[in-house]
Protein backbone atom coordinates (compact mmCIF):
# COMPACT_ATOMS: atom_id res chain seq x y z
CA UNK A 1 0.00 0.00 0.00
CA UNK A 2 1.28 3.13 -1.05
CA UNK A 3 1.20 6.37 0.85
CA UNK A 4 -1.50 7.82 -1.21
CA UNK A 5 -3.63 4.52 -1.26
CA UNK A 6 -2.91 4.84 2.88
CA UNK A 7 -4.16 8.08 3.64
CA UNK A 8 -7.71 7.46 1.72
CA UNK A 9 -7.61 4.56 3.09
CA UNK A 10 -7.73 6.19 6.60
CA UNK A 11 -10.28 9.04 5.48
CA UNK A 12 -12.76 6.48 4.00
CA UNK A 13 -12.56 4.44 7.09
CA UNK A 14 -12.90 7.78 9.49
CA UNK A 15 -15.97 9.01 7.05
CA UNK A 16 -17.93 5.99 7.42
CA UNK A 17 -17.61 6.02 11.26
CA UNK A 18 -18.74 9.53 11.09
CA UNK A 19 -21.92 8.79 9.00
CA UNK A 20 -22.80 5.87 11.69
CA UNK A 21 -22.89 8.77 14.29
CA UNK A 22 -26.44 8.77 12.60
CA UNK A 23 -28.08 5.45 14.01
CA UNK A 24 -25.48 4.50 16.32
CA UNK A 25 -26.63 3.94 19.94
CA UNK A 26 -25.60 6.34 22.94
CA UNK A 27 -23.21 3.23 24.17
CA UNK A 28 -21.31 3.22 21.30
CA UNK A 29 -21.21 6.94 20.14
CA UNK A 30 -17.66 8.21 22.17
CA UNK A 31 -15.87 4.66 20.51
CA UNK A 32 -16.85 6.22 17.08
CA UNK A 33 -16.27 9.35 17.42
CA UNK A 34 -12.90 8.67 18.66
CA UNK A 35 -12.21 6.17 15.96
CA UNK A 36 -13.09 8.97 13.64
CA UNK A 37 -10.62 11.38 15.06
CA UNK A 38 -7.68 9.09 14.74
CA UNK A 39 -8.54 8.04 11.13
CA UNK A 40 -9.16 12.00 10.05
CA UNK A 41 -6.26 13.05 11.49
CA UNK A 42 -3.61 10.35 10.09
CA UNK A 43 -5.17 10.51 6.55
CA UNK A 44 -4.69 14.36 6.84
CA UNK A 45 -0.87 13.66 7.98
CA UNK A 46 -0.38 10.38 5.40
CA UNK A 47 -2.35 12.81 2.86
CA UNK A 48 -0.48 16.04 3.30
CA UNK A 49 2.89 14.25 3.18
CA UNK A 50 1.81 12.56 -0.30
CA UNK A 51 1.54 16.42 -1.38
CA UNK A 52 4.72 17.16 0.02
CA UNK A 53 6.29 13.96 -1.92
CA UNK A 54 4.79 15.20 -4.88
CA UNK A 55 6.93 18.29 -5.08
CA UNK A 56 10.29 16.79 -3.36
CA UNK A 57 10.76 13.42 -2.00
CA UNK A 58 12.90 14.40 0.37
CA UNK A 59 11.12 16.79 2.19
CA UNK A 60 9.04 14.37 3.67
CA UNK A 61 12.12 13.82 6.13
CA UNK A 62 12.25 15.22 9.31
CA UNK A 63 16.19 15.52 9.34
CA UNK A 64 17.81 16.37 5.94
CA UNK A 65 21.09 16.88 7.01
CA UNK A 66 20.95 13.14 8.57
CA UNK A 67 20.16 12.01 4.91
CA UNK A 68 22.22 13.92 3.18
CA UNK A 69 25.32 13.10 5.55
CA UNK A 70 24.17 8.89 5.35
CA UNK A 71 24.00 9.14 1.87
CA UNK A 72 27.17 10.83 0.79
CA UNK A 73 28.72 8.40 2.89
CA UNK A 74 26.99 5.50 0.87
CA UNK A 75 28.29 7.25 -2.34
CA UNK A 76 31.43 7.65 -0.80
CA UNK A 77 32.03 3.55 -0.54
CA UNK A 78 29.89 2.46 -3.10
CA UNK A 79 31.45 4.15 -6.20
CA UNK A 80 29.62 6.85 -6.51
CA UNK A 81 25.76 5.55 -6.70
CA UNK A 82 22.92 5.98 -4.38
CA UNK A 83 21.15 4.05 -1.60
CA UNK A 84 17.85 4.64 -2.59
CA UNK A 85 17.06 2.87 0.85
CA UNK A 86 17.34 6.14 3.45
CA UNK A 87 14.66 4.90 6.16
CA UNK A 88 15.18 8.17 8.13
CA UNK A 89 12.13 9.29 10.77
CA UNK A 90 9.27 11.90 8.49
CA UNK A 91 7.98 14.95 9.09
CA UNK A 92 5.05 15.33 11.78
CA UNK A 93 1.15 16.47 11.00
CA UNK A 94 1.54 19.73 11.60
CA UNK A 95 5.11 19.49 9.67
CA UNK A 96 3.33 17.97 6.91
CA UNK A 97 0.55 20.53 6.66
CA UNK A 98 3.40 23.55 6.97
CA UNK A 99 5.47 22.03 3.88
CA UNK A 100 2.60 20.91 1.79
CA UNK A 101 0.84 24.27 2.15
CA UNK A 102 4.13 25.93 1.13
CA UNK A 103 5.00 23.68 -1.53
CA UNK A 104 1.62 23.55 -3.49
CA UNK A 105 0.25 27.27 -2.52
CA UNK A 106 -2.57 25.74 -0.82
CA UNK A 107 -5.07 28.18 0.03
CA UNK A 108 -5.70 28.16 3.75
CA UNK A 109 -6.72 30.77 5.94
CA UNK A 110 -5.26 31.46 9.90
CA UNK A 111 -9.00 30.10 10.96
CA UNK A 112 -8.56 26.38 8.73
CA UNK A 113 -5.07 26.46 10.14
CA UNK A 114 -5.80 26.33 14.04
CA UNK A 115 -8.59 24.09 13.10
CA UNK A 116 -5.76 21.58 11.72
CA UNK A 117 -3.87 22.52 15.23
CA UNK A 118 -6.93 21.62 17.58
CA UNK A 119 -7.12 18.41 15.45
CA UNK A 120 -3.85 17.66 16.48
CA UNK A 121 -3.99 18.43 19.90
CA UNK A 122 -7.39 16.15 20.45
CA UNK A 123 -5.51 13.66 19.18
CA UNK A 124 -2.72 13.71 21.18
CA UNK A 125 -4.98 14.04 24.13
CA UNK A 126 -7.37 10.69 23.42
CA UNK A 127 -4.41 9.10 22.79
CA UNK A 128 -2.15 10.16 25.81
CA UNK A 129 -5.07 11.07 28.03
CA UNK A 130 -8.46 10.62 29.46
CA UNK A 131 -10.52 13.20 27.25
CA UNK A 132 -14.71 13.33 27.33
CA UNK A 133 -15.64 12.61 23.33
CA UNK A 134 -19.11 13.18 23.70
CA UNK A 135 -19.40 17.20 23.18
CA UNK A 136 -21.32 18.32 20.22
CA UNK A 137 -18.11 20.38 20.03
CA UNK A 138 -15.81 17.44 19.16
CA UNK A 139 -18.38 16.69 16.30
CA UNK A 140 -18.01 20.10 15.28
CA UNK A 141 -13.92 20.37 14.66
CA UNK A 142 -14.61 17.21 12.89
CA UNK A 143 -16.86 18.27 10.06
CA UNK A 144 -14.81 21.48 9.99
CA UNK A 145 -11.78 19.52 9.17
CA UNK A 146 -13.86 17.59 6.62
CA UNK A 147 -14.44 20.78 4.74
CA UNK A 148 -11.34 22.26 4.63
CA UNK A 149 -9.43 19.32 3.53
CA UNK A 150 -12.21 18.02 0.97
CA UNK A 151 -11.47 21.16 -1.56
CA UNK A 152 -7.89 20.95 -1.29
CA UNK A 153 -8.16 16.43 -1.99
CA UNK A 154 -10.35 18.09 -5.59
CA UNK A 155 -7.76 19.73 -6.90
CA UNK A 156 -4.73 17.98 -5.60
CA UNK A 157 -4.98 13.98 -5.13
CA UNK A 158 -5.57 12.27 -8.49
CA UNK A 159 -9.16 10.73 -8.97
CA UNK A 160 -10.41 11.56 -6.14
CA UNK A 161 -13.75 12.40 -6.89
CA UNK A 162 -14.07 9.47 -8.45
CA UNK A 163 -13.02 7.99 -5.19
CA UNK A 164 -15.42 9.56 -3.11
CA UNK A 165 -18.28 8.79 -5.86
CA UNK A 166 -17.40 5.20 -5.55
CA UNK A 167 -16.92 5.14 -1.52
CA UNK A 168 -19.79 7.44 -0.80
CA UNK A 169 -17.71 9.88 0.92
CA UNK A 170 -19.79 13.03 -0.42
CA UNK A 171 -20.28 14.89 2.47
CA UNK A 172 -22.85 17.35 1.28
CA UNK A 173 -26.29 16.94 3.22
CA UNK A 174 -24.70 15.15 5.88
CA UNK A 175 -26.33 15.86 9.78
CA UNK A 176 -22.55 16.57 10.69
CA UNK A 177 -21.91 19.12 8.25
CA UNK A 178 -25.08 20.71 8.05
CA UNK A 179 -25.68 20.74 11.72
CA UNK A 180 -22.00 22.73 12.08
CA UNK A 181 -22.90 25.09 9.49
CA UNK A 182 -25.76 26.07 11.51
CA UNK A 183 -24.18 25.78 14.85
CA UNK A 184 -21.55 28.38 13.49
CA UNK A 185 -24.00 30.94 12.01
CA UNK A 186 -26.03 30.85 15.49
CA UNK A 187 -22.69 31.18 17.52
CA UNK A 188 -21.04 33.75 15.34
CA UNK A 189 -23.95 36.23 15.24
CA UNK A 190 -25.19 35.48 18.86
CA UNK A 191 -21.53 36.77 19.55
CA UNK A 192 -21.39 39.63 17.32
CA UNK A 193 -24.69 41.17 19.35
CA UNK A 194 -23.06 40.62 22.50
CA UNK A 195 -19.67 42.61 20.74
CA UNK A 196 -22.01 45.41 19.65
CA UNK A 197 -24.05 45.80 22.44
CA UNK A 198 -21.00 46.21 24.46
CA UNK A 199 -19.49 48.78 22.68
CA UNK A 200 -22.72 50.87 22.35
CA UNK A 201 -22.95 50.69 25.67
CA UNK A 202 -19.13 52.14 26.49
CA UNK A 203 -20.07 54.38 23.40
CA UNK A 204 -22.97 55.94 25.14
CA UNK A 205 -21.33 56.17 28.17
CA UNK A 206 -18.34 58.08 26.31
CA UNK A 207 -20.50 60.93 25.44
CA UNK A 208 -20.07 62.67 28.35
CA UNK A 209 -16.79 63.01 29.64
CA UNK A 210 -17.05 64.04 32.93
CA UNK A 211 -20.27 61.34 33.76
CA UNK A 212 -17.53 58.54 31.58
CA UNK A 213 -14.50 59.38 33.96
CA UNK A 214 -17.20 59.32 36.94
CA UNK A 215 -18.12 55.32 35.64
CA UNK A 216 -14.65 53.82 34.89
CA UNK A 217 -13.18 55.71 38.75
CA UNK A 218 -16.52 54.00 39.97
CA UNK A 219 -15.82 50.43 38.09
CA UNK A 220 -12.02 50.76 39.68
CA UNK A 221 -13.04 51.05 42.82
CA UNK A 222 -15.65 48.61 42.22
CA UNK A 223 -12.64 46.26 40.91
CA UNK A 224 -10.22 47.31 44.01
CA UNK A 225 -12.51 45.89 46.39
CA UNK A 226 -12.33 42.15 44.56
CA UNK A 227 -8.28 42.00 45.57
CA UNK A 228 -8.21 38.70 45.57
CA UNK A 229 -9.38 38.59 42.19
CA UNK A 230 -6.83 39.54 39.09
CA UNK A 231 -8.36 41.42 36.07
CA UNK A 232 -7.25 40.53 32.55
CA UNK A 233 -7.95 42.56 29.58
CA UNK A 234 -11.46 42.08 27.70
CA UNK A 235 -11.32 40.71 24.55
CA UNK A 236 -14.07 43.51 23.53
CA UNK A 237 -13.07 46.90 25.29
CA UNK A 238 -9.36 46.30 25.96
CA UNK A 239 -9.05 47.32 29.35
CA UNK A 240 -8.55 45.32 32.14
CA UNK A 241 -12.14 44.79 33.91
CA UNK A 242 -12.07 41.19 32.88
CA UNK A 243 -12.98 38.29 34.73
CA UNK A 244 -11.96 35.14 33.79
CA UNK A 245 -14.53 32.46 35.20
CA UNK A 246 -13.44 29.35 33.32
CA UNK A 247 -10.26 29.22 31.53
CA UNK A 248 -9.18 26.07 29.40
CA UNK A 249 -6.01 24.88 29.10
CA UNK A 250 -4.22 21.87 26.91
CA UNK A 251 -0.91 20.62 27.64
CA UNK A 252 -0.27 23.13 30.56
CA UNK A 253 -0.80 25.87 28.44
CA UNK A 254 -4.22 28.74 28.48
CA UNK A 255 -6.17 28.05 25.42
CA UNK A 256 -9.44 29.59 26.33
CA UNK A 257 -11.84 31.99 28.56
CA UNK A 258 -14.87 33.26 29.36
CA UNK A 259 -16.13 35.19 31.95
CA UNK A 260 -18.08 39.26 32.73
CA UNK A 261 -16.38 42.64 31.87
CA UNK A 262 -17.26 44.97 34.55
CA UNK A 263 -16.40 47.96 32.38
CA UNK A 264 -18.20 47.28 29.23
CA UNK A 265 -20.71 45.05 30.35
CA UNK A 266 -19.62 42.37 28.16
CA UNK A 267 -20.44 38.21 29.20
CA UNK A 268 -18.98 35.86 27.24
CA UNK A 269 -20.02 32.18 28.20
CA UNK A 270 -19.22 28.51 27.48
CA UNK A 271 -21.20 28.73 24.24
CA UNK A 272 -18.77 31.42 23.22
CA UNK A 273 -15.60 30.23 24.28
CA UNK A 274 -16.33 26.67 22.60
CA UNK A 275 -17.12 28.49 18.89
CA UNK A 276 -13.77 30.54 19.28
CA UNK A 277 -11.50 27.82 20.33
CA UNK A 278 -13.42 25.86 17.59
CA UNK A 279 -13.23 28.61 14.16
CA UNK A 280 -11.14 31.20 15.03
CA UNK A 281 -8.71 30.33 17.85
CA UNK A 282 -8.82 33.80 20.13
CA UNK A 283 -11.63 36.18 20.31
CA UNK A 284 -8.64 38.83 18.72
CA UNK A 285 -8.81 36.38 15.72
CA UNK A 286 -12.67 36.76 15.94
CA UNK A 287 -12.43 40.99 15.87
CA UNK A 288 -10.23 40.79 13.14
CA UNK A 289 -11.44 38.73 10.80
CA UNK A 290 -15.31 38.42 11.38
CA UNK A 291 -16.44 40.86 8.14
CA UNK A 292 -14.61 38.57 5.73
CA UNK A 293 -15.97 35.20 7.45
CA UNK A 294 -19.14 35.20 4.75
CA UNK A 295 -18.87 31.59 4.54
CA UNK A 296 -20.82 31.94 8.07
CA UNK A 297 -23.88 32.38 5.77
CA UNK A 298 -22.82 31.23 2.24
CA UNK A 299 -22.86 27.29 3.64
CA UNK A 300 -26.58 27.91 4.71
CA UNK A 301 -27.89 29.59 1.97
CA UNK A 302 -26.66 26.65 -0.61
CA UNK A 303 -28.26 23.76 1.99
CA UNK A 304 -30.88 22.34 0.37
CA UNK A 305 -32.81 20.73 3.75
CA UNK A 306 -32.29 24.14 5.98
CA UNK A 307 -35.71 24.18 6.30
CA UNK A 308 -35.79 20.84 8.39
CA UNK A 309 -32.61 21.15 10.19
CA UNK A 310 -33.77 24.43 11.57
CA UNK A 311 -34.95 23.65 15.37
CA UNK A 312 -37.87 25.55 16.86
CA UNK A 313 -34.87 26.90 19.94
CA UNK A 314 -32.58 27.79 16.47
CA UNK A 315 -35.70 29.88 15.15
CA UNK A 316 -35.64 31.73 18.61
CA UNK A 317 -32.43 31.96 19.11
CA UNK A 318 -31.50 33.34 15.41
CA UNK A 319 -34.92 35.65 15.99
CA UNK A 320 -33.32 37.01 19.38
CA UNK A 321 -29.91 38.45 17.41
CA UNK A 322 -31.62 39.64 14.07
CA UNK A 323 -33.21 42.33 15.66
CA UNK A 324 -30.20 44.05 16.14
CA UNK A 325 -29.63 47.39 13.69
CA UNK A 326 -26.00 46.11 13.30
CA UNK A 327 -26.44 42.77 12.92
CA UNK A 328 -28.47 43.83 9.76
CA UNK A 329 -26.47 46.06 8.28
CA UNK A 330 -23.33 43.06 8.96
CA UNK A 331 -26.07 40.79 7.00
CA UNK A 332 -26.78 42.57 4.24
CA UNK A 333 -23.27 42.99 3.61
CA UNK A 334 -22.90 39.26 3.95
CA UNK A 335 -25.83 38.82 1.46
CA UNK A 336 -24.39 41.44 -1.68
CA UNK A 337 -20.84 39.78 -1.32
CA UNK A 338 -22.53 36.17 -1.42
CA UNK A 339 -25.16 37.01 -4.42
CA UNK A 340 -21.97 39.00 -6.26
CA UNK A 341 -19.78 36.20 -5.90
CA UNK A 342 -22.14 33.40 -7.13
CA UNK A 343 -23.84 35.23 -10.02
CA UNK A 344 -20.20 36.10 -11.17
CA UNK A 345 -19.19 32.27 -11.12
CA UNK A 346 -22.03 32.00 -13.51
CA UNK A 347 -21.05 34.53 -15.56
CA UNK A 348 -17.39 32.80 -16.07
CA UNK A 349 -18.81 30.28 -18.08
CA UNK A 350 -20.19 33.22 -20.21
CA UNK A 351 -16.92 34.47 -21.36
CA UNK A 352 -16.27 31.11 -23.33
CA UNK A 353 -19.16 31.35 -25.35
CA UNK A 354 -19.03 34.71 -26.45
CA UNK A 355 -18.53 35.51 -30.47
CA UNK A 356 -15.88 38.09 -30.94
CA UNK A 357 -15.97 40.51 -34.21
CA UNK A 358 -12.72 39.69 -35.94
CA UNK A 359 -12.24 43.04 -36.96
CA UNK A 360 -12.66 44.48 -33.50
CA UNK A 361 -9.70 41.89 -32.64
CA UNK A 362 -7.56 42.52 -35.39
CA UNK A 363 -8.26 46.06 -33.89
CA UNK A 364 -6.87 45.21 -30.96
CA UNK A 365 -4.01 44.16 -32.41
CA UNK A 366 -3.06 46.66 -34.84
CA UNK A 367 -3.50 49.10 -31.76
CA UNK A 368 -1.06 46.89 -29.19
CA UNK A 369 -4.69 47.75 -27.11
CA UNK A 370 -7.08 45.48 -25.02
CA UNK A 371 -10.64 44.50 -26.74
CA UNK A 372 -13.30 45.87 -24.88
CA UNK A 373 -16.87 43.78 -24.83
CA UNK A 374 -20.15 44.35 -23.41
CA UNK A 375 -23.13 41.73 -23.37
CA UNK A 376 -26.37 41.49 -22.10
CA UNK A 377 -27.06 37.89 -20.66
CA UNK A 378 -31.12 37.61 -20.89
CA UNK A 379 -30.73 33.23 -19.65
CA UNK A 380 -28.76 31.26 -18.09
CA UNK A 381 -28.69 27.91 -17.00
CA UNK A 382 -31.61 26.32 -15.03
CA UNK A 383 -29.29 24.38 -12.60
CA UNK A 384 -27.69 28.06 -11.63
CA UNK A 385 -31.22 29.57 -11.67
CA UNK A 386 -32.36 26.93 -9.17
CA UNK A 387 -29.22 27.26 -6.89
CA UNK A 388 -30.00 31.17 -6.92
CA UNK A 389 -33.59 30.43 -5.71
CA UNK A 390 -32.54 27.91 -3.44
CA UNK A 391 -30.11 31.02 -1.85
CA UNK A 392 -33.12 33.34 -1.75
CA UNK A 393 -35.59 31.08 0.07
CA UNK A 394 -33.08 30.22 2.35
CA UNK A 395 -32.67 33.97 3.88
CA UNK A 396 -36.57 33.85 4.20
CA UNK A 397 -35.66 29.91 6.56
CA UNK A 398 -33.12 32.14 8.61
CA UNK A 399 -36.18 35.01 9.21
CA UNK A 400 -33.32 37.44 7.91
CA UNK A 401 -35.74 40.67 7.09
CA UNK A 402 -37.03 40.77 3.73
CA UNK A 403 -35.85 44.26 3.05
CA UNK A 404 -32.23 43.17 4.05
CA UNK A 405 -32.63 40.42 0.68
CA UNK A 406 -34.54 42.46 -1.34
CA UNK A 407 -31.99 45.07 -1.49
CA UNK A 408 -28.67 42.76 -1.46
CA UNK A 409 -30.40 40.74 -4.15
CA UNK A 410 -31.69 43.62 -6.64
CA UNK A 411 -28.13 45.28 -5.68
CA UNK A 412 -26.62 42.18 -7.22
CA UNK A 413 -28.41 41.42 -10.28
CA UNK A 414 -28.26 45.23 -11.27
CA UNK A 415 -24.97 45.88 -10.82
CA UNK A 416 -22.20 45.32 -13.88
CA UNK A 417 -19.67 42.55 -13.93
CA UNK A 418 -16.34 42.73 -15.50
CA UNK A 419 -14.02 40.15 -15.86
CA UNK A 420 -10.38 40.07 -17.71
CA UNK A 421 -9.59 36.89 -19.90
CA UNK A 422 -7.66 36.32 -23.23
CA UNK A 423 -8.93 35.27 -26.66
CA UNK A 424 -7.13 33.32 -28.93
CA UNK A 425 -6.53 35.10 -32.94
CA UNK A 426 -5.34 34.73 -35.85
CA UNK A 427 -3.75 38.13 -37.19
CA UNK A 428 -4.29 37.81 -41.18
CA UNK A 429 -2.14 40.75 -41.09
CA UNK A 430 1.08 39.00 -40.16
CA UNK A 431 -0.26 36.03 -40.78
CA UNK A 432 0.51 35.07 -36.82
CA UNK A 433 -1.65 33.73 -34.24
CA UNK A 434 -1.61 36.00 -31.03
CA UNK A 435 -3.23 36.66 -27.82
CA UNK A 436 -5.80 39.13 -27.22
CA UNK A 437 -6.60 40.57 -23.89
CA UNK A 438 -10.23 41.53 -23.49
CA UNK A 439 -12.48 42.72 -21.11
CA UNK A 440 -15.72 41.80 -20.64
CA UNK A 441 -18.77 43.77 -18.73
CA UNK A 442 -21.88 41.56 -18.16
CA UNK A 443 -24.89 43.66 -17.71
CA UNK A 444 -27.87 40.86 -16.22
CA UNK A 445 -31.34 40.95 -17.96
CA UNK A 446 -33.59 41.24 -14.36
CA UNK A 447 -36.24 39.35 -16.20
CA UNK A 448 -34.26 35.96 -15.88
CA UNK A 449 -35.07 36.31 -11.95
CA UNK A 450 -38.83 36.90 -12.31
CA UNK A 451 -39.90 33.44 -11.04
CA UNK A 452 -37.55 34.03 -7.82
CA UNK A 453 -38.85 37.46 -7.24
CA UNK A 454 -42.60 36.97 -7.26
CA UNK A 455 -41.90 33.68 -5.36
CA UNK A 456 -40.35 35.73 -2.56
CA UNK A 457 -42.38 38.99 -2.54
CA UNK A 458 -39.21 40.94 -3.91
CA UNK A 459 -40.31 43.90 -5.53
Amino acid sequence: MDILENGLHSLKNAIHNLKQLETAPESDREYIIKDAIIGIHHSTETLFKYLVKEKQELLIFKDLNDYFTKEMKYKLNNNGENSKSYQGNTITYMEAIDRAAVLNDLKISKIDYGTFDKLNKLRNSITHHEYDLTEDLVKYLIAQVLTIVFPIYNEKLPNFKEYVKEHKLDLKGTNQVNDLHIWKFIRHFTLLKKIFKSNQFIKGHKEDDKEFNKYINGKKKERDRESLIKFHECPCCKEEFFKKEYVYFEAAEEVMYYGHCLLCNISLNKDDANYIEVTYGSYDSFLKLFKKDIAILKDLLYMEDLVSRISSEDASVINGFLDDDEISAFLLEYLEAIFDKALFDVLVDECYSINYDSSELDDAVEWNKELEVSEVIDHIHEFDVSQIKQMVTNCTVLQIKPEISNTAFNNAIEQEFVMNTCVGHHYPHTNEDVTVDVKITFKLDPSIFNEIIMDNQFS
